[in-house]
């Protein structure tokens, strides 16, 4: 009996092991950042269902390129005056692109009410061609973490782009920067 009892209770503990693990890759793909919330400077999403991760290639020596920028202005002094805050995130490599959330307020976690567009922007940049947001569609960024203190802020979004001659969609977009305050 004893032995059965150590069986079942070692069966158990492999269960619970493989459904941490099957809950864990949901917040964590193999081909973009974990979805993280302390402060790893990491930016991703799919591009119509293509992975894209801010990152600059190891051959580029510039030290002015940087593969995320943050920045928020606490004291609405700087030039993102009215707290905005901004998260730039680029690749460089066999092609080079941007991808730029900006958006006001910054006060708590949870989904920022994007219904004035004065308030945010979503924009996604090739070197041919700039994807604003298209507002006509679903679209969301949710916060899901902000230390004031470390100057750690976290989230997810989605949204579809549109430009003069073509459409993409974002989705599972996740960053976890440290910002600067201006």
């Amino acid at each position: 009996m004893h032995k059965k009892n150590i069986l079942q209770l070692l069966l158990l503990f492999l269960l619970g092991i493989t459904l941490d693990a099957c809950h864990k890759t949901d917040n964590c793909p193999p081909d973009l950042p974990c979805a993280t919330q302390n402060g790893e400077n990491t930016f991703g999403c799919y591009i119509n269902r293509k992975p894209w991760v801010a990152k600059i290639e190891p051959f580029i020596l510039d030290p002015t390129v940087h593969d995320i920028q943050a920045n928020y202005d606490e004291t609405g002094y700087g030039t993102f005056n009215n707290n905005f805050f901004s998260v730039l995130g680029a690749y460089y490599g066999d092609t080079s692109s941007s991808l730029q959330i900006s958006f006001l307020p910054l006060t708590r976690t949870g989904k920022i009410d994007l219904n004035d567009l004065n308030l945010y922007r979503f924009r996604f940049r090739t070197s041919t061609t700039v994807f604003d947001i298209d507002n006509t569609l679903p679209y969301e960024i949710e916060i899901t973490q902000i230390d004031t203190v470390s100057n750690i802020i976290s989230g997810i979004f989605n949204f579809t782009g549109i430009s003069n001659s073509d459409t993409i969609k974002v989705t599972d977009g996740r960053f976890d920067v440290k910002y600067g305050p201006e």
